[in-house]
């Protein structure tokens, strides 16, 4: 019985979700000098709560020549700016917690990335987040103000499809 009314409940939630969730996820990198070379890739799902408004997380993986790699959670909330059918502003508020792998420790990050969005079709489209403007700490540090615009350190770019 309660198999049948899960199944019941899903057949009716379905279809308010459809177009509303999405997937996608970002790339971002650097290669500076051969002792800071940097990568990392970040799947993602969201869910749009209205037209300017969508929630979701990323977890991810971050690489980091001649230093710790790190996994990646990072859970946001999207205020969304259309400009044009096509074109969007964004601002994500996000918390980023990176757990280090090979030195155990962690850090986190809480601030505002501001990004562009760009439909291609209806269902896919591709953004950029291009700079931050938050809190940062390492464990056991006390946090610290941060603002960068730069393509080197902050840049990440991405795609994803509706379902």
């Amino acid at each position: 019985m309660r198999r049948f009314l899960l199944i019941l409940l899903l057949a009716a939630v379905a279809p308010a979700l459809h177009a509303q969730v999405y997937l996608g996820g970002y790339v971002g990198g650097g290669i500076g000098t051969s002792t800071n070379a940097h990568f990392t890739v970040m799947p993602e799902i969201g869910y749009s709560v209205s037209n300017n408004v969508s929630v979701g997380a990323s977890v991810g993986f971050r690489y980091r020549k001649n230093s710790s790699s790190s996994i990646v959670l990072a859970p946001y909330v999207r205020g969304i700016l259309p400009l044009t059918d096509r074109f969007s502003l964004f601002m994500d508020g996000m918390f980023q917690y990176d757990n280090y792998l090979d030195d155990h420790y962690s850090a986190w990050t809480a601030g505002l990335y501001p990004g562009i969005r760009l439909w291609i079709t209806p269902g896919f489209g591709l953004t950029t987040r291009l700079a931050f403007l938050g809190f940062s700490s390492v464990a056991g540090s006390t946090p610290t103000f941060d603002a960068r615009l730069s393509f080197s350190n902050t840049a990440a770019f991405g795609a994803f499809f509706l379902l």
